[in-house]
């Protein structure tokens, strides 16, 4: 689905960009379709987050499709911020701001904390922020993230809420919310199918040819 008045991310030069063995742990996780590394950028002494994808045909076409769809969603403070991107020796780059705090899956099952109730509250309020923020771009356009999970949603170093990995999204609109059909639906995008299963709404586990709608992303939160 083409977009209108987007404002992209930056072209950045490759050169510009430094893996950080020296962190603990360079490799931050895997994304749809993607590694993602921590780096710094020297000419703006900044860490940063780098998705990196294997320049193939079909990979380099998504690649594109996701910077698209972050670039839709630049206005939210909510969802990760695309810095920028590039493209170096058969690979592609989209490269992010970095969510210095982890996921939410760390913060529930790895760290020795009692999250207080007042805490709790504002990180479901922000998720619910984020995901109405994609279900409400106007002009009859919504994204569904179709891939909610604790892992993908990060935090700053405020702990306010960070949505993130918009790699198997796809974009929809109010009508097809209403008008679902049983008629094999199939993505031209081939990520659209990348969902995690504990997460997943049942109706895409027992019919995968029905077109998603905005409840998917609504079952992944409850």
């Amino acid at each position: 689905m083409a977009v209108s008045g987007l404002v992209y991310p930056t072209y950045f030069d490759p050169d510009l960009l430094k893996t950080c063995p020296s962190y603990d742990g360079a490799f931050l996780g895997e994304g749809a379709f993607g590694s993602v590394l921590k780096a710094f950028m020297g000419d703006r002494n900044q860490t940063v987050a780098v998705k990196l994808i294997q320049g193939e045909s079909n990979n380099f076409k998504n690649f594109q499709k996701e910077v698209t769809k972050l670039s839709a969603v630049l206005d939210c403070g909510n969802i990760i911020t695309p810095l920028g991107w590039f493209t170096y020796a058969g690979w592609a780059g989209i490269v992010m701001e970095y969510a210095e705090c982890g996921n939410l899956y760390e913060l529930l099952h790895t760290r020795d904390v009692i999250l207080p109730l007042c805490l709790k509250s504002r990180i479901l309020y922000e998720i619910v922020n984020a995901v109405n923020h994609l279900h409400r771009l106007g002009n009859d356009q919504r994204l569904l993230h179709l891939d909610l999970k604790p892992q993908n949603i990060l935090f700053d170093a405020d702990l306010h809420v960070k949505i993130c990995d918009l790699g198997g999204s796809v974009w929809s609109n109010f009508t097809e919310d209403f008008t679902r059909s049983t008629e094999g639906f199939v993505d031209s995008d081939e990520q659209a199918n990348v969902c995690s299963l504990a997460y997943c709404a049942p109706e895409r586990l027992r019919h995968s040819n029905i077109r998603p709608t905005s409840k998917v992303d609504i079952f992944s939160i409850g």
